[in-house]
């Protein structure tokens, strides 16, 4: 495989990881504000603290099986780009299971009326989807 085409399927998975990355910050942002009340009335809390504090265990758990799924290893080919596919859908799966994990804490932290911790939340899923953020050295690792 060419070195462009390596770069230019590389650009690709940065930046689809990138977008989840910056959607994640603006949703967080959103929630951190409409629970604040800096757009207007906050909302009144619909869950308990216990209660959010329960479902929001399954936020950190669906990153931590995005990075475990991120730095499982892909299968060896013979074709070069066939690893690459493979690894470019394994960056985007993990970054999309962290997103989910992301979301979920952040809808939940929005029910509970807790806005700080939507931050804990955004930063969980930063460090999560900077720790599986693609990397020049896996595909050249890859591809040889």
């Amino acid at each position: 495989m060419d070195q462009d085409t390596l770069d230019t399927r590389f650009r690709l998975v940065s930046i689809l990881w990138a977008s989840l990355l910056w959607g994640v910050t603006l949703i967080a942002a959103m929630a951190f504000a409409l629970s604040k009340g800096l757009l207007g009335a906050a909302p009144p809390p619909l869950l308990s603290p216990h209660m959010a504090a329960t479902l929001l265990v399954l936020s950190p758990v669906l990153m931590a099986v995005g990075i475990a799924y991120r730095h499982g290893e892909v299968a060896p080919h013979d074709d070069p780009g066939r690893w690459l596919s493979a690894y470019q859908a394994r960056v985007i799966l993990a970054a999309a299971l962290q997103e989910a994990g992301a979301l979920l804490g952040l809808v939940v932290c929005l029910l509970a009326g807790k806005p700080t911790w939507t931050l804990g939340v955004w930063g969980m899923a930063a460090a999560a989807m900077a720790f599986s953020r693609p990397r020049r050295d896996d595909l050249r690792r890859l591809t040889g």
